[in-house]
């Protein structure tokens, strides 16, 4: 479980995140959403230490971040930014730099360790584009190439900002079936979503920010019936019939 507590920082000198306090629970997927620009992808940074803090605790089970090397630190929180690089690789190498925390110098891959690249890739439908180059994939086959990069880290808490980018309908509820089946695992999950219908379907519980604060935290549920959503987006939400989706 990762505990943020009263929780702030930014950049070049400002805190963009004011003293947030937010949970992540194993075996829970934990949404945020909020207008743009209001701190969602600053926290995930926060959270998983590629930002610094300038106040509040990040507590991992108990313990705190500040007292674990970077290294130890990946080997427990993934972590997928908004933004990523466009290596000249395959996607096969391109997953197993997942594998980079569990491993010494020089890099040198183990059975074990291809044998986690190659379930990532199957768990996150790219395998039959794994000696391709991740520049010749189309957006969505790249999405799909980090998160299985991502998968292959193997680590508790994944914390991913706005997965969903390139990926068109069908891939999306693929992306939600495996994030549903991390949960299953005991897994703690934290995304950044930006369709909202998205986020209410699939979070155990939604954080909702607003410029730089968490304005409420609950179940999907809890966060409609209290009108949330209207203060956070300045948008009238109605619950009304409609369709739902589901793989063939």
């Amino acid at each position: 479980m990762l505990d943020l507590k009263n929780l702030s920082g930014g950049y070049s000198g400002s805190n963009i995140v004011q003293d947030v306090s937010l949970c992540f629970p194993e075996g829970k997927i934990t949404v945020i959403i909020g207008q743009n620009g209001c701190g969602k992808s600053t926290l995930l940074k926060l959270a998983c230490g590629q930002l610094a803090k300038r106040a509040g605790e990040l507590l991992l089970d108990k313990q705190s971040l500040a007292a674990l090397s970077r290294q130890e630190i990946a080997q427990k929180i993934s972590y997928l930014p908004q933004a990523r690089t466009m290596p000249d690789i395959t996607v096969e190498a391109l997953v197993l730099h997942g594998r980079f925390p569990w491993l010494g110098y020089p890099r040198v891959y183990t059975v074990k360790d291809r044998k986690l690249a190659e379930s990532a890739m199957e768990r996150a439908g790219i395998i039959s584009h794994r000696k391709k180059l991740f520049a010749k994939l189309s957006g969505g086959e790249q999405q799909k190439a980090y998160l299985a990069m991502l998968l292959a880290q193997d680590t508790k808490t994944v914390l991913l900002d706005e997965p969903t980018t390139y990926l068109d309908i069908e891939h999306q509820l693929e992306l939600i079936e495996l994030l549903s089946a991390l949960k299953s695992d005991g897994r703690a999950i934290a995304a950044v979503l930006h369709d909202l219908n998205l986020a209410l379907s699939c979070a155990d519980q939604l954080a909702v920010m607003q410029a730089g604060s968490l304005l409420a935290v609950g179940t999907p549920r809890n966060i409609l019936d209290l009108g949330i959503l209207e203060q956070a987006f300045g948008i009238k939400v109605r619950l009304e019939q409609s369709y739902s989706f589901e793989r063939l």
